[in-house]
């Protein structure tokens, strides 16, 4: 019997895998400080500065990297429901403006002719901060702030006008406000 039909390449060439493109997203959750009632971010918070020059630093990567690109740019920012509604959904769209613009100006020019972006804002809802609340065992809490967004579960402002109402406004809020204000970027590259 012959087996010359079944001889193996020596170099193994047949069996080598060939690279494939892969779509890769990479999300990312900031907690930006920004000038109160303002859009500028807070330049002298050292953490909001630190989140901006990591991801500057991460998307530059990808851009030099010869088997990288970058292929899409997202972020979608949430202000507090804190204040009145029709004041915070621009607030919070030119905040989210702000930082997509920090990053995007960034990228090389080559990269921003290159990549498909979008930015939105939006008004995180008093259920979120319920929620946080009674993540961290603040049970009685979280439960009279659905009441109060019962009593009003389409009119953000009158849930602002009774959340500042509770006795826990001013001391346990505080901290879950500043939770639910964030700025998520989400990057897709082609490696």
């Amino acid at each position: 019997y012959s087996f010359d039909q079944c001889e193996i390449d020596r170099n193994f060439s047949y069996y080598k895998k060939l690279p494939k493109k892969e779509k890769v997203a990479t999300p990312k959750n900031m907690k930006l400080k920004f000038e109160p009632n303002s859009a500028q971010l807070n330049r002298k918070d050292e953490a909001t500065m630190a989140d901006l020059a990591a991801l500057k630093e991460e998307l530059k990567n990808v851009c030099e990297d010869p088997y990288s690109q970058l292929k899409e740019l997202h972020f979608k920012g949430y202000s507090s429901p804190d204040g009145q509604y029709a004041k915070n959904v621009p607030l919070s769209k030119e905040r989210t403006k702000n930082v997509f613009n920090e990053i995007y100006y960034g990228l090389p020019r080559w990269a921003q002719e290159k990549v498909y972006h979008t930015d939105s804002g939006f008004v995180a809802t008093w259920e979120d901060i319920a929620a946080l609340m009674e993540k961290d065992s603040l049970v009685s809490e979280a439960i009279a702030m659905r009441e109060n967004i019962a009593k009003n579960p389409t009119n953000m402002d009158a849930q602002w006008t009774s959340m500042l109402k509770l006795p826990f406004y001013k001391t346990s809020m505080t901290k879950y406000r500043d939770d639910v204000r964030s700025v998520k970027c989400e990057y897709i590259t082609e490696v």
